[in-house]
Parts: structure tokens; C-alpha cells; sequence
């Protein structure tokens, strides 16, 4: 080994490439745990839980706006729901798949206030409206010329 004097502390001419190799080594971990991050994400993102709960709080949203719109309405739901099933009551909402226990429901709870009603049910429908009428909102299959 080859040693040089700098500063009168003595360093091996070897340091540089080590630093080099250093840092082409954690650039190699790093790049290799942000696509492990990523393709769990993606992975989670793409999952029917995830499209479950994004479905049952946006079925509780449109209600929540209906609830506050004056006269009569009627929304549709903007992507295909024809792998779920919905249940709409006066508590809230529950998104399953036909094998689901009870457990795997996923639920949202909403209140309505004094004087309305929700009701209605999906069953392998691809979209659905949520239509109001008075003071009754009701979940159900959208007519081919609804919006």
C-alpha cells in the first residue's frame, strides 16, 4: 500500500475509489426502495378495499350536497360500480362484493336531518343515480337518457 502525506496525516491513495463505489452503492439502495414504495402504493391504490371506501365516501358526499340542494335532483356516479353492491339507508351506506361477510362491508355513516329518508339498493349495475325527491333520496339504476 502506497501511502501519501497531506496536511501531516497520512491517507491511502485507494480512498477516492472507495468514497466512488460508496456512493454508487447507496445509489443503488435508494433506487431500489423507491420502487418498492411505489409499487406497493400502486399495488394498494388498485385494490378492491381502496375502490370500496372511495365508492361508500362518495356515495355519502352526494348525499350530503343532496341534502342541501333546495327541490328535486337527480346525480349520477360517474364510474363503473358493476362489481359492488350498495346498500343505501337512513344511517348511511355499505359497498361489499357478493361474497362479503358482513365484516367486509365497507360502511359510511351519514345523519340526515329531521323529515328525510334514504333508501335503496345495487346489484351488478355499472352506474347508479341518486335521485331526490321531496325529502327522500333513493339509491337506484340510472334510465339510459339520465346525465
Amino acid at each position: 500500500m502506497i501511502l501519501r502525506k497531506k496536511n501531516n496525516i497520512f491517507f491511502p491513495k485507494w480512498k477516492k475509489a472507495t468514497s466512488t463505489l460508496m456512493i454508487i452503492f447507496e445509489l443503488v439502495i435508494v433506487s431500489l426502495v423507491i420502487f418498492g414504495t411505489v409499487r406497493i402504493a400502486h399495488a394498494y391504490g388498485n385494490s378492491l378495499i381502496t375502490q370500496k371506501v372511495n365508492i361508500a365516501e362518495d356515495v355519502r358526499m352526494m348525499v350530503n350536497t343532496l341534502v342541501g340542494v333546495p327541490g328535486d335532483a337527480i346525480v349520477k356516479y360517474p364510474h363503473d360500480v358493476s362489481n359492488f353492491r350498495l346498500i343505501l339507508n337512513q344511517d348511511g351506506v355499505s359497498v361489499f362484493n357478493e361474497g362479503d361477510s358482513q365484516f367486509e362491508y365497507t360502511k359510511r355513516t351519514f345523519y340526515l336531518p329531521t323529515g328525510y329518508s334514504a333508501a335503496g339498493s345495487m346489484d351488478g349495475e355499472e352506474y347508479f343515480c341518486l335521485d331526490k325527491q321531496d325529502r327522500t333520496i333513493i339509491l337506484r339504476a340510472c334510465l339510459e337518457n339520465e346525465p
